[in-house]
């Protein structure tokens, strides 16, 4: 959205030498960077997320020798019991025991939290008013005012819908943009789930803003 809005190149994880780009990535902390725009997301819905993309192949197979190495490591007789797994993967995510990342979620926010350089937004956010928030970054990150009209043309190219042809809810479990909803870790959780997470993340949740208290499960 950043690169179409703003015109830039774009690229995961490489950064454009010698003119300005739009790098998508996930580092554990800071390093030097400058004009970061960190995008918050519920802990719950991103380790539902991580699990399905290391642990199910995808279409291109391009997960496919993450898949085989953390299928090593743990050990699950059937992925595709996500609530009966989810307990485990939970624990070794947060005790680095899977391959990717090399970082917990917690780390991700203790280390990123409450910077004056960074530009905040939340997946939840941009999913409720996509338009604004677009805007906002835009502003607020690269210094640039695009309009609503132009907004409103990059939210309706990067919809769910357009990049997959599916509405948000239409889950296809090999593809990268699984489901395309807000809360979906509701449909995984057991309570044992709950208590796991909260045990390592319960602080992030309240301090985020996502629950009030520790007392969500």
């Amino acid at each position: 959205m950043l690169s179409l809005a703003l015109d830039l190149p774009t690229e995961r994880w490489a950064f454009q030498r010698l003119r300005p780009s739009v790098v998508h990535c996930c580092y554990a902390r800071p390093y030097g960077l400058r004009n970061v725009t960190i995008l918050w997301r519920d802990g719950r819905d991103a380790i539902v997320s991580l699990y399905h993309h290391v642990c199910i192949p995808a279409y291109d197979g391009n997960n496919r020798v993450l898949v085989e190495t953390v299928g090593r490591r743990l050990g699950f007789k059937d992925v595709s019991c996500v609530k009966e797994n989810l307990p485990m993967f939970i624990e070794r995510a947060f005790t680095r025991g899977i391959a990717q990342p090399r970082f917990s979620w917690t780390e991700f926010v203790r280390n990123w939290t409450g910077r004056s350089d960074v530009v905040y937004t939340r997946y939840e956010e941009l999913h409720a008013k996509p338009v604004q928030e677009l805007r906002r970054i835009c502003l607020e990150a690269g210094g640039s005012e695009i309009s609503e009209a132009r907004a409103r043309c990059v939210v309706e190219e990067m919809s769910f819908t357009r990049q997959t042809g599916r509405r948000p809810g239409q889950e296809d479990k090999a593809s990268l943009a699984r489901r395309g909803l807000v809360g979906d870790w509701k449909n995984y959780f057991s309570k044992e789930s709950s208590q796991i997470f909260d045990h390592y993340a319960g602080e992030e949740l309240v301090a985020l803003g996502y629950e009030k208290n520790r007392c969500w499960f």
